[in-house]
């Protein structure tokens, strides 16, 4: 799994130096650019209207729908991410499938851990396996899935497993997660965040 932290600790370095420029602040319709004077490195934009946000920039584009204000719905966290929740809320024009696609990848260790749980649940199964056959499904799991080098390949070795010795091992295979959250999105999860308190310590320093 991405570890949060290092995003974060990353992309505090990444925008370490970034300024915002306000384009557009007509309610909520908002125009947001973020980044260092004279580069375009890791700039962003946060635009929204009323029910969406739309993050974009080198960190890839991710747009948003939930409530008439966003700044208030990401803002709902206490100032933190939510990146599972959020996840639920964008828009990818193909339902919750597609939200999927442009959020999380394949991870190989996610896989290897959902197959080695399978194997733990089997093993604490309501008849204990002799040891030969113990053996023998361990054998299978390692020359068959758990050296499995992408996606592709993963998922056509759950769905020809043939083992006599463990016919239903994988029986719930897929209500397991393999994949993990891409570190695009999790950056931009910060980045939102981070952007929003800019421009709310913008209106602050403006009303006082």
């Amino acid at each position: 799994m991405t570890d949060y932290i290092q995003v974060g600790e990353r992309f505090d370095r990444n925008v370490a130096e970034h300024e915002m420029k306000v384009i557009l602040d007509d309610g909520l319709h908002r125009h947001l650019l973020f980044k260092k004077p004279g580069t375009t490195d890791q700039h962003f934009r946060i635009v929204t209207w009323p029910g969406y946000l739309t993050f974009c920039g080198d960190m890839g584009t991710f747009t948003f729908y939930r409530n008439a204000d966003m700044f208030d719905f990401f803002m709902g966290s206490g100032g933190g991410i939510s990146p599972h929740y959020w996840q639920e809320k964008l828009q990818a024009g193909a339902g919750s499938e597609g939200s999927r696609a442009i959020a999380e990848e394949w991870d190989s260790d996610s896989f290897k851990q959902s197959v080695l749980g399978c194997w733990e649940d089997w093993l604490q199964g309501d008849s204990l396996p002799a040891p030969e056959a113990t053996e023998e499904v361990k054998e299978y799991l390692r020359d068959n899935l758990l050296n499995c080098c992408d996606e592709f390949e993963a998922v056509a070795a759950v769905r020809e497993y043939d083992c006599d010795e463990a016919p239903n091992l994988l029986d719930d295979f897929w209500e397991t997660s393999d994949t993990r959250l891409r570190y695009h999105y999790l950056w931009c999860c910060y980045a939102i965040v981070w952007g929003i308190k800019q421009y709310r310590q913008r209106e602050e320093q403006e009303a006082a």
